[in-house]
């Protein structure tokens, strides 16, 4: 095979995975299963789905706690006959109730692991698609052309599927409708790195360094300047031990904000 034809990019469902792995650490099943993951109820809407079906149950249980009682005192041979009756019909629709409670509107455990692992595969391809959208990251077609970033704004006849890597172009732009497509490995890793995980503890390979560029990267897009550059270095050497003073002022120099750089008092509130 001749090596111009050797691919370093990734294909678009191990981006997927890599943007996965980055946002939820050891949360990250992988393997796929994020991948074949379909959206399903919570298993919140699910509880109050039950509670109606529930209180009809208890009325069930009321009326056939009352027949019971009458059916001991009653001495009427004929309205003893409807006591019968009228408790094997309550006993059946009250088995369909809880045929329906058990089979459809309780939650198993792994009911819970497939609704949370949709809610993590949501998340990373929306981040995935935003930074495709956006031109952050670069898309094409093995062999072929570029993917210009506004067809992944929900371009009409475009579509795109993770789990086999492959899109569907419209017919005015390609005649080739459907593609194997990748995504460029070095602007993605750099891109990549500067995506925080949402639970850093979950990261157990994160060094101190990363902890402290996370938080810091954090801190300047959820307020004003608020300290020094001293200050913040400082801040990040205490809070995160093993991190030397050098890589603090690192992290401030490629993290900070212009504005933050320029020299006077941080503004006050």
């Amino acid at each position: 095979m001749p090596s111009h034809w050797i691919r370093k990019d990734y294909l678009l469902n191990e981006a997927f995975e890599l943007v996965g792995e980055r946002l939820f650490g050891t949360d990250w099943r992988g393997y796929g299963a994020e991948l074949k993951a379909r959206k399903i109820e919570s298993p919140a809407d699910l509880k109050s789905a039950r509670k109606p079906i529930e209180t009809e149950i208890a009325a069930c249980d009321e009326k056939l706690t009352n027949l019971k009682n009458e059916a001991a005192k009653t001495i009427n041979e004929q309205r003893a006959v409807e006591i019968a009756t009228e408790r094997e019909s309550l006993i059946s629709e009250r088995a369909k109730l809880r045929g329906h409670l058990v089979e459809k509107l309780s939650p198993s455990e792994s009911y819970v692991r497939d609704y949370e692992a949709y809610q993590r595969r949501s998340k990373a391809e929306k981040i995935l698609v935003s930074a495709l959208s956006s031109g952050k990251i670069e898309a094409y077609c093995l062999h072929t052309m570029d993917v210009p970033d506004f067809f992944w704004r929900q371009e009409r006849g475009f579509r795109y599927d993770i789990k086999l890597s492959i899109i569907w172009m419209p017919r005015t732009y390609s005649s080739e409708r459907r593609e194997s497509v990748r995504i460029r490995d070095k602007k993605f890793d750099v891109w990549l790195d500067t995506i925080a995980p949402i639970d850093p503890s979950k990261h157990p390979d994160l060094t101190p360094e990363d902890h402290a560029r996370y938080w810091f990267s954090d801190i300047t897009r959820s307020g004003p300047k608020e300290k020094s550059r001293n200050e913040y270095v400082q801040d990040m050497i205490d809070r995160y031990p093993g991190l030397s003073r050098k890589a603090a002022k690192r992290i401030w120099e490629n993290e900070a904000l212009p504005d933050w750089k320029k020299s006077g008092a941080p503004k006050k509130n």
